[in-house]
């Protein structure tokens, strides 16, 4: 009876961390289709695909949502890279590590570097990022109602909010 439940547990689980990259992939597929129609230009939603903010939306995002459902580091991070590969197959997890590492590296750069404004911009967009989907993800806790659309938005506009 034990194994049974731990069994009904674990599918459940499984069953939102599905819905977690979804929800992830419909974001990015809704403007992917805009592309395709040419209301976006393919270039712009490129570089906003590869950008800190995007990184750390979806960063921000599953771990949020994975920090709910589990208390070890060993579950959250094979779930989250399902996840990410999921969303790029072959790159999701390349992408966010890569990043992540780029996030970690702008805290060791000098304010008398050249580059300094630039990684400064570049992880203010991954904060906000993370920032933005911890957001959603409270909210949509709070209400089912509400709808995760930060993502798409900013692949849209470029606009971060």
């Amino acid at each position: 009876m034990f194994g049974l439940f731990k069994s009904k547990e674990l599918a459940e689980k499984e069953s939102r961390i599905t819905e977690i990259g979804k929800t992830l992939f419909q974001q990015i597929s809704t403007v992917r289709d805009k592309v395709k129609a040419g209301l976006i230009n393919e270039k712009e939603f490129n570089e906003r695909i590869n950008s800190m903010f995007n990184a750390g939306y979806l960063i921000g995002y599953v771990d949020e949502h994975l920090s709910e459902m589990f208390t070890d580091e060993k579950s959250k991070s094979k779930y989250a890279k399902r996840i990410f590969e999921g969303i790029f197959p072959g790159s999701g997890v390349k992408l966010v590590q890569n990043k992540l590492a780029a996030r970690r590296v702008g805290e060791t750069i000098s304010t008398d570097s050249d580059k300094c404004t630039e990684v400064f911009m570049g992880c203010q967009e991954f904060d906000t990022g993370i920032s933005a989907a911890r957001y959603e993800v409270s909210e949509y806790s709070a209400s089912g109602e509400y709808t995760p659309n930060k993502l798409e938005r900013y692949l849209s506009t470029g606009k971060i909010e």
